[in-house]
């Protein structure tokens, strides 16, 4: 995970520093060209993340490591590691130096709100399923008894 983060983390700065922050927030100023590269870095944070969670949620328990738990593990990274850097790095650029602080704080509150509700959401849904998944165990009894 670190080499992953290290290489995603050097990518984003790098784009950062070749695509001024203007061209990025207006989008209709791209050219075609442009606009499929912003496409690209935007999705690949997005997907990368998908796809790890579809890999854990289909892994095999039987399998190796290697075979799920690696390439999940390694596809994680590109999420954080792309929208968050970007994210951090498009407040610095568009706030004013004496803003800064408060773009920063706004941004990690909001970061923090979307976590605790995703938590809550996939938390629910393992409860949901792990009560199904139980009942169909215990045919039907008391599962506390069951269990």
């Amino acid at each position: 995970m670190f080499v992953v983060g290290v290489i995603c983390n050097s990518i984003v700065g790098f784009m950062a520093a070749r695509i001024p922050m203007i061209v990025i927030i207006s989008v209709s100023s791209l050219d075609a060209t442009r606009l499929r590269i912003l496409i690209f870095y935007l999705a690949m944070g997005t997907l990368g993340t998908a796809g790890a969670c579809i890999l854990f949620a289909l892994i095999n328990p039987r399998a190796t490591y290697w075979a799920f738990g690696f390439p999940a593990t390694v596809l994680s990274v590109f999420g954080v590691d792309f929208v968050f850097t970007a994210g951090t790095l498009y407040n610095a650029k568009i706030s004013l130096p004496h803003e800064q602080s408060l773009a920063a704080a706004l941004f990690q509150t909001m970061v923090q709100v979307c976590v605790c509700v995703c938590v809550f959401f996939a938390r629910s849904l393992m409860y949901v399923t792990l009560t199904y998944s139980a009942r169909d165990i215990c045919g039907g009894h008391d599962i506390d008894r069951c269990l």
